[in-house]
């Protein structure tokens, strides 16, 4: 599912950043398929996806902004022209 996910991000605007999280998913899954032991790696991985999400909360168009400006709103209403969101 993760080498699936990796091929979709490949439409996104930053295709190369989500393609490559996606597929360190799919490789830290397939170690242990293969007996391959590389702590260290999940370590790596998981303080930078970590970092990443953070980062993702804090900048100006990021998630603090969205919550703050848009209000959560009614995720079942009808779409509109006026809210993008």
């Amino acid at each position: 599912m993760f080498l699936f996910s990796a091929n979709l991000q490949l439409n996104d605007p930053d295709p190369l950043l989500w393609f490559f999280i996606h597929l360190s998913g799919a490789i830290l899954c397939a170690f242990p398929f293969f007996k391959i032991s590389f702590a260290a790696l999940y370590w790596v991985a998981m303080i930078f996806y970590t970092g990443y999400a953070v980062y993702l909360l804090f900048i100006s168009d990021g998630v603090l902004t969205w919550y703050s400006e848009y209000g959560t709103g009614n995720l079942a209403q009808t779409m509109k022209a006026e809210k993008q969101y």
